[in-house]
């Protein structure tokens, strides 16, 4: 993994600038090519042939092309071979074989392409400027577009080098503050945008094109556990190539422990970590709730008699880590888990380990989360005679809301806060709902009504949006803050594919998720892994803010004393009073207290403002 930048003009100050922002991303190397009309700088992680002959950016065997590439190829040795007699390839690196791809196969070698990346390629010949992200948005690629000048990078601080003004994108704030991400193409900083997943940017002349490479949704068809279970292990096994030390986050949940399965087949000593936490003193009744995955994943790491290690989070380190962790960040995530990743990682990175694969998106594309769940019990509510509907939603509330139709009614009750739930901390009240209800409206149309159930039509939506733009960029941020690649088997291509073409049925009921994939591996994992409920990767960030000292810095950030430059959007009074009710166990308010800390942290560093 590396960093990215460049911009479409003769600017090697300014490139220098973006590579000195981006330095944690790519600590083993740092490089620019510049000719009259583009310049192009990389930071290098290496990880597959870490000599210099494989350093960044570099240029075609025929001097056409100049790339710029972060993420990893990992089938690049297939390609070569199939290269062969075509392309003199000279490293044994997987950016020499992306450049080689291109410049032999041009766009179609998408569809061979097996890996994760954000590359910017300039066309010599033709002066045109190509970016390109992968198929799932694992790695992010930002762009500014001014004066007919685009400039480009792997992070939102990089960009801002070259704007004297850095303005607050308020319709970007309405879904940062009811859905605690902001979903491509928007940002949170005006002139700046990320260029969705499986898409591709020519810029030329002034003028820009961006269209998606993405194939068709194959149909769906019956799928056996041996099928899945040779899928994902190829997946695995192929994403275990690198030349530096490899690991795995383990939890307590099937993802990573499918993956540290597979990882055992073909890796003599598996290193794993996982996390626990210190407890806020007077809070150690729930110590169990947080520190329970960690507790698990002893367990399976014994199972596969890995070589684990759990790293105990302790206020201390949430305290001298909290506004550093936030500020780093490369667009603001309101999920207090990326706190978590962020002191998991620097702890990895000092263990010796470089690279280390996770079980992000087995979720998303085999029905794992609650919200899953809730929306099959949704549709076959909806299937009940009317009079027994509405006898039921009389009952209860809760049941009520399985009347919600699908599409982005149901989106939004599932995934996206009210906005009255927002305005009572905003000094002027945003339109939430409305900009949430187009944006949802214009997935849902994209998608279209041709999928064979309304659950894959929700799921399809939820992976186009959430993954990419919540897990990823905060995966990405946490891991790459320290200088470590995190991979993700889960979304392969093949596996994304293949999970296509599962039933919804297969994937998930009211009372299972993620079926398919639990049968096809109960052969293989540690019983225990089948008696516990689903739980997500929790962070105690609602006891952190009672602790004394994360209590008092958040009342340091929640005010104009520490940043005047959102003034004009939170009523600093009425957050402080919700922090004290929070603090004083008067009411439960995580949400909004840790989205605005998040703003308010970043958005001083970076010189934010509302204007």
């Amino acid at each position: 993994m590396c960093a990215i930048n460049g911009i479409t003009t003769k600017n090697e100050a300014l490139v220098q600038r973006m590579n000195e922002k981006t330095r944690h991303r790519g600590p083993d190397g740092s490089s620019i090519y510049c000719d009259g009309n583009m310049t192009l700088g990389h930071n290098r992680l290496a990880i597959i042939d870490t000599t210099d002959a494989s350093a960044q950016p570099m240029k075609s065997a025929d001097g056409r092309y100049v790339v710029v590439f972060n993420g990893e190829i990992y089938n690049f040795r297939e390609l070569r071979e199939e290269l062969n007699g075509r392309y003199p390839c000279k490293t044994q690196g997987d950016t020499e074989v992306l450049l080689a791809s291109y410049s032999i196969w041009g766009e179609t070698m998408f569809s061979k392409l097996r890996g994760i990346f954000a590359f910017a390629l300039w066309d010599i010949e033709t002066q045109e400027l190509i970016l390109a992200r992968d198929d799932m948005g694992v790695k992010p690629l930002y762009y500014s577009i001014e004066n007919n000048i685009l400039a480009f990078s792997s992070e939102i601080p990089a960009l801002l080098e070259m704007k004297q003004e850095r303005i607050l994108d308020t319709k970007s704030l309405s879904f940062y503050l009811s859905m605690e991400y902001v979903p491509s193409p928007m940002t949170l900083v005006e002139g700046i945008q990320k260029l969705p997943p499986a898409h591709i940017l020519r810029f030329k002349d002034g003028n820009s094109r961006m269209y998606s490479y993405r194939d068709v949704i194959p149909p769906k068809r019956k799928v056996s556990h041996d099928e899945v279970y040779a899928v994902i292990d190829k997946a695995v096994h192929r994403q275990l190539v690198s030349d530096r030390p490899v690991g795995a986050y383990l939890s307590g949940g099937f993802d990573s422990s499918i993956v540290v399965h597979h990882m055992a087949k073909y890796t003599p000593h598996v290193r794993t970590y996982s996390v626990d936490f210190e407890v806020v003193e007077g809070q150690h009744n729930d110590s169990d709730k947080f520190n329970v995955d960690a507790m698990l994943a002893q367990k399976t790491a014994q199972f596969f008699n890995t070589e684990h290690k759990t790293f105990t989070i302790s206020l201390n380190d949430v305290r001298n880590n909290l506004e550093c962790a936030i500020a780093s960040a490369n667009e603001p995530i309101a999920n207090a888990t990326a706190i978590t990743q962020y002191l998991l990682s620097d702890f990895v990175r000092k263990d010796g380990t470089v690279v280390v694969l996770g079980g992000d998106g087995g979720d998303e594309l085999f029905g794992g989360y609650t919200r899953h769940k809730i929306a099959m019990s949704a549709y076959l509510y909806q299937m009940l005679p009317q009079s027994i509907q509405s006898m039921g939603g009389a009952i209860s509330p809760r049941v009520k809301k399985l009347s919600t139709s699908f599409g982005t009614r149901l989106h939004r009750t599932l995934m996206v806060k009210d906005e009255k739930k927002i305005h009572p901390f905003l000094c002027t009240p945003l339109h939430t709902d409305v900009d949430t209800t187009l944006f949802f409206d214009a997935q849902y149309a994209t998608v279209g009504n041709n999928m064979p159930h309304p659950l894959d039509t929700f799921m399809l939506v939820d992976r186009q949006t959430w993954l990419p733009d919540e897990c990823f960029i905060r995966s990405d941020y946490a891991s790459m803050a320290h200088g470590v690649e995190l991979r993700v088997p889960f979304v392969d291509t093949d596996v994304v594919a293949l999970s296509d073409q599962i039933s919804v049925w297969k994937k998930t009921l009211p009372h299972e998720g993620k079926r398919i994939v639990r049968n096809a591996y109960k052969p293989y994992l540690p019983p225990h892994l089948y008696t516990q409920p689903k739980r997500g990767w929790l962070s105690p960030a609602a006891k952190w803010f009672r602790d004394p000292v994360i209590h008092d810095f958040a009342k340091e950030v929640f005010s104009s004393s520490y940043y005047s430059g959102l003034d004009t959007v939170f009523d600093w009074v009425k957050v402080s009073a919700l922090l004290e009710d929070h603090v004083e166990k008067r009411g439960y308010y995580l949400y909004p207290l840790w989205n605005i800390l998040v703003l308010q942290v970043w958005a001083r560093r970076h010189g934010i403002i509302v204007k």
